[in-house]
């Protein structure tokens, strides 16, 4: 017997599908309730017949929170920076529960009126930095920096099954490229420059700014379609 369990959070419709006897999961997805999105990278299981909500990786680059030049320069749809600062926090706990880990790939904060801990003590989940070329202000904050869990200039991780590079610069040959591995990177934004030209052509390379993953931080496969459609438009 086969029995559909579905929870609603926030922006977000859960929905896990699972053997009601064994309570194995048989297919899992999540959606926005706008149904741009669909995705089978939920962590999760059953256990005594509910549906418990597990952990996963999150990425996100080029926040540029409190940064109000940054609306031109990347054609944000926002009217103000109070207004922007408003939308990337509720768009985060929209997305984000607080088990899971967001590896935040530089430029968290730049010209910010208000201090880094005033975002990030109201952003939910285990928070990484990989340090980008506009976080100085930030590593010199201690007060801010007692949010993260690990803060370096280049990050190696799993997610599943996949190696990832997190670096905030993009580059042209990471570790175990030629195994497979991934490239997560950001500070380019959304230009189509030579540098976006050149990343373009490798497969695995990933760009988690911000502003091409709808100003939320977004799963693996949420980053791979979102690079696709860009490069499909680009």
């Amino acid at each position: 017997m086969e029995k559909t369990d579905i929870k609603e959070d926030q922006m977000f419709t859960i929905k896990v599908l699972f053997n009601n006897h064994s309570g194995d999961i048989l297919s899992r997805e999540y959606c926005r309730e706008d149904n741009r999105y669909l995705a089978e990278d939920m962590e999760s299981q059953v256990l005594g017949g509910k549906y418990i909500k597990m952990g996963i990786k999150l990425y996100t680059s080029d926040l540029h929170f409190g940064h109000r030049n940054v609306i031109g320069f990347d054609h944000r749809p926002f009217n103000d920076v109070d207004e922007m600062d408003r939308c990337l926090i509720e768009l985060w706990n929209g997305r984000v529960s607080s088990d899971d880990e967001v590896y935040i790939v530089g430029d968290l904060c730049f010209r910010n009126g208000r201090p880094a801990e005033w975002y990030l003590k109201q952003l939910k989940g285990h928070k990484h930095l990989v340090i980008g070329n506009h976080d100085q202000k930030l590593l010199e904050n201690d007060k801010a920096m007692s949010y993260f869990e690990s803060v370096d200039k280049m990050m190696y991780i799993k997610d599943e099954d996949k190696n990832i590079c997190l670096c905030h610069y993009p580059i042209a040959e990471w570790n175990h490229f030629h195994r497979g591995s991934y490239h997560i990177y950001g500070h380019i934004h959304n230009r189509t420059d030579g540098a976006y030209m050149y990343m373009k052509n490798l497969e695995n390379a990933l760009n988690a700014g911000c502003m091409i993953n709808n100003y939320t931080p977004v799963s693996f496969n949420e980053l791979v379609r979102n690079n696709r459609i860009f490069k499909e438009k680009n």
